[in-house]
């Protein structure tokens, strides 16, 4: 009874909860876990629609997804390109084929059942990281249920498939996909695209997509130019070309879905030196991008291109397609450069055209975020880039030996350092490769001159390195790096990775951190050796080493480009 009122006087009972605004409603249920949500439906018919949108709007599927699972998150920011805002956005993971098998079905249901379908709840993002391993994807039922599934999608704004069985014509079943705006595709067993590719040109227009909305595009691996061309040109655009390449925000393509440290062209066969005999290589990834629909990207903040070779004449076609001043992130890994010389009485390094990577520099402005693996051959012109950078945040970088040339590490301090990198840089990544004739071989960075001019990085917050364990002491032990939090060992010599049941080995490794912990300030918060990351606690007694492999991949994140 309140305060001051008589029994007969009690105004009829009424939930707080159902009487807020619907804005008040969206914004509690968008911060509700996923089994709280499915909790809330069961309390009343009201409850149930209000949730219904919130467990659909975001779809994860990952069979590696368990409720042990610690580092999962149920809020994922978005921007609102339309309000210049970001929102938070509840998403629903799902980990098993029964669950996934359900929910087609009853998504399915849903849109066939209400004869008011925009009252239906709306998938907007749909990731696909990982299948369960039980669901065959050749079974008729599944392409049936998946097919029809995608013919009942129509708000769909984001798609992330990483799994290795997209089928384009999922995108054709889609009735509006001209409203994607991230697209990120695995197409590795995709094999009858190829054939589809290479001898049907009326099938392949009827795969043709308008989008002219696309801010977000990834793919890989696209195997080689042919394919790349026809997925940039009749795929994804099919539409307005004038409108495709100049909303287009981010671009990743891969020719290959992972970089196993497999070295497949030789240094040697980098230089066609007056016209000798040389392998066929694809040397017409950058000249089809910038001959596609994508050929004018004047908004692109954000580049990444893996396992392409490429010729220093591709710089100045990059540099017409792309603004590189607008460029924030740019990625090029395991990158090779070839050149064809003419026939001089010249030697082959004087004979050498100016760098793809040296074209480029004058142009990224504004780059921030730059990770780098770069092959070249008599040559090695990546300190000069780095020279040529003004300003950085992160760096991730990979040196390479090769026998054409000698490898300088005090040019690459003075790059790393030059201009004001020493106030910008806060996480640097630092990988050092021998290549061989079959693969890779991790090396340690010894040189001093490295380490004296890391002084100078007085804002450095993450490192990533193979050390000299004796110099990188001495480096902490001055405390010349004041705000540097998260250290990275890796190829630690004599500890390999550890199962975490085998005490005698994760002492072991606790044993080493203590040693980095001591000669560092209270400000190290956590170091990853060879993959095992611990937490340090600074007490009173002295720093306090703890497990957690909870987080390791926050911790990736962390340090890596």
């Amino acid at each position: 009874m309140l305060i001051g009122t008589s029994g007969d006087d009690r105004a009829p009972f009424k939930p707080v909860f159902e009487s807020l605004p619907y804005e008040i409603h969206n914004g509690i249920i968008n911060k509700l876990l996923q089994q709280d949500s499915s909790n809330l439906m069961r309390v009343n018919r009201k409850m149930y629609l209000l949730v219904l949108p919130r467990l659909y709007q975001h779809i994860i599927v990952d069979s590696d997804i368990t409720h042990f699972s610690k580092e999962i998150s149920y809020l994922h920011s978005r921007y609102d390109r339309e309000f210049r805002s970001w929102y938070d956005i509840a998403c629903t993971y799902i980990n098993n084929s029964y669950n996934f098998m359900k929910f087609l079905k009853s998504y399915i249901r849903l849109h066939c059942n209400n004869p008011a379908i925009s009252n239906a709840p709306h998938i907007k993002i749909l990731t696909v990281k990982k299948l369960p391993e039980s669901i065959n994807t050749y079974e008729h039922e599944f392409k049936y249920t998946i097919r029809k599934f995608f013919c009942m999608i129509t708000n769909l704004q984001e798609l992330t498939w990483l799994n290795r069985n997209f089928r384009f014509e999922f995108l054709n079943c889609l009735e509006n996909p001209q409203n994607l705006m991230v697209l990120s595709l695995n197409i590795r067993f995709t094999d009858y695209l190829y054939e589809l590719l290479n001898y049907d040109s009326n099938k392949i227009s009827q795969l043709k997509f308008n989008l002219t909305k696309l801010t977000k595009f990834e793919i890989k691996p696209f195997i080689n130019s042919k394919t790349l061309s026809k997925i940039l040109n009749d795929l994804i655009g099919g539409g307005d070309h004038d409108m495709l390449g100049p909303q287009l925000r981010s671009l990743s393509l891969s020719r290959t879905e992972t970089y196993k440290g497999e070295t497949n062209i030789i240094a040697n066969e980098l230089v066609n030196n007056g016209g000798t005999m040389f392998p066929e290589f694809d040397l017409s990834v950058i000249p089809t991008i910038c001959s596609s629909n994508l050929r004018k990207m004047p908004n692109l903040t954000s580049l990444s291109l893996n396992d392409c070779i490429i010729q220093p004449q591709d710089a100045d076609e990059l540099i017409k397609t792309a603004n590189l001043r607008s460029l924030r992130t740019l990625k090029l890994s395991n990158m090779s450069e070839f050149q064809t010389l003419p026939i001089t009485s010249a030697s082959i390094s004087e004979n050498l055209l100016p760098s793809f990577l040296n074209q480029l520099s004058s142009h990224l402005t504004n780059l921030k975020y730059l990770r780098l693996d770069f092959r070249q051959a008599f040559t090695d012109t990546v300190p000069i880039f780095l020279k040529d950078l003004a300003s950085l945040e992160s760096l991730d970088l990979t040196i390479r030996h090769n026998n054409t040339f000698d490898t300088n590490y005090n040019d690459y301090s003075k790059g790393i350092t030059s201009w004001n990198k020493t106030e910008t840089l806060k996480h640097l990544s630092i990988e050092i490769k021998q290549e061989t004739l079959m693969f890779d071989v991790d090396l340690q960075m010894k040189e001093a001159s490295f380490y004296n001019h890391l002084v100078k990085c007085q804002n450095l917050e993450t490192l990533r390195i193979a050390p000299d364990e004796s110099r990188l002491i001495n480096l902490l032990k001055n405390g010349n790096l004041p705000k540097l939090n998260k250290l990275d060992i890796i190829s630690a010599n004599c500890l390999g990775l550890v199962n975490p049941e085998i005490y005698q080995a994760l002492l072991e490794f606790e044993q080493k951190v203590l040693v980095y912990a001591q000669a560092s300030g209270d400000e190290l918060q956590y170091i990853c050796i060879n993959g095992k990351l611990f937490e340090l606690q600074s007490l009173d007694k002295g720093p306090v080493v703890n497990p957690r492999e909870d987080i390791s991949v926050w911790f990736t994140r962390e340090v890596r480009v």
